[in-house]
């Protein structure tokens, strides 16, 4: 086991034996087990010595494209709110030379999720849904850009205690609205938007593609047929999921099909059924100044459940007032009121 020591500016890495013998009362965390490592760095668990409270640490490795990437997420990181189910960043320090972030501990992901319960029932990604449409709103007044919403990147926060309630996580591409620029390549090929893809205007509707996406491999088990490995190959492959039975070709153009139209091509549906399809083919408007932003999608019938009788059991823990989900009047953390400097 190794310890992490924190002491003013200095931080020690020590192992275990070593920290034996250290006595001084300021020694932070303690690495209780790695969680994982990437392109990015190491991730592991710790305990605040002096609070015992578990959090996760962030290691980056030793880059000039990781500092970067460090830089550009904790610039992110220090003007975003875990009141819009944002993962809440608690602090950063540097030790050897690697820079390093503290966050709370998550549960797992709802990519790891996915490998136990999948597909999910439209009363599981109803909630999931709505939190991340609080997310994109929260980010959204902020003019900020995820850029990088896929299942990986969405944490439940305790599934045994709190099923489906999740935060949005990992902002280390995450871009303000007024950096960004047509042709500029972002997103995951599989959740990518259009405009991405056509070198068009970007602002923050991508993420609203990206997050339609994500609902779709969430509820269908063939939605994964629609992950490409190329811009061609994922348009490809996508318009070959929706096009049966979500998309139809005209004027040899894809388009996603009216309400009706899709009654019409497949069995009975439910009431519910078709408001989820209702909310993704506004979520999935190819035109990015047509698509819905979240404020509108947070008052969608799905997420609403006013076209239900009831409210279902799984539903009932997260169907709160939607008045606390919009923009506070009277907020203490202001997010709406600054913008992040240059």
């Amino acid at each position: 086991m190794s310890i992490i020591v924190v002491r003013g500016y200095d931080v020690l890495w020590c192992s275990k034996t070593s920290f034996d013998r250290y006595t001084d009362p300021e020694t932070k965390y303690e690495v209780l087990e790695a969680l994982g490592e990437g392109v990015f760095g190491t991730v592991t668990k710790c305990r605040n010595r002096a609070t015992n409270q578990i959090v996760v640490l962030k290691v980056m490795k030793k880059d000039e494209k990781m500092c970067l990437n460090f830089k550009r997420e904790l610039e992110m990181l220090e003007h975003i709110s875990p009141v819009f189910n944002l993962v809440k960043f608690i602090e950063f320090f540097d030790f050897q030379d690697r820079q390093s972030m503290v966050f709370e501990m998550l549960d797992i992901s709802v990519y790891d999720l996915m490998q136990e319960e999948f597909p999910f029932s439209l009363s599981q990604a109803r909630p999931v849904a709505k939190q991340l449409l609080i997310a994109l709103q929260g980010l959204q007044d902020i003019a900020v850009i995820h850029a990088d919403i896929k299942p990986d990147n969405i944490m439940l926060v305790n599934h045994r205690e709190q099923p489906f309630k999740v935060k949005l996580i990992d902002f280390g591409v995450a871009k303000r609205s007024d950096q960004v620029y047509p042709g500029q390549m972002m997103q995951p090929i599989s959740v990518r938007a259009p405009e991405v893809r056509l070198g068009l205007p970007l602002w923050e509707a991508v993420d609203m593609w990206s997050l339609a996406c994500c609902l779709l491999f969430f509820c269908y088990e063939t939605a994964e047929e629609f992950f490409g490995y190329s811009d061609f190959d994922n348009m490809t492959k996508l318009a070959n999921f929706i096009g049966t039975p979500y998309f139809v070709s005209e004027n040899n153009n894809w388009r996603l099909k009216t309400l009706q139209e899709f009654k019409e091509s497949t069995e009975q549906e439910s009431n519910d059924r078709d408001a989820f399809h209702d909310l993704l083919s506004k979520m999935l408007e190819i035109n990015a100044e047509k698509r819905i932003t979240p404020a509108q999608a947070l008052l969608h019938p799905f997420i609403t459940m006013d076209h239900l009788p009831k409210v279902s059991d799984a539903d009932l823990s997260h169907n709160k007032s939607l008045s606390e989900y919009k923009t506070p009047k009277q907020c203490p953390n202001p997010l709406c009121c600054f913008s992040i400097p240059l």
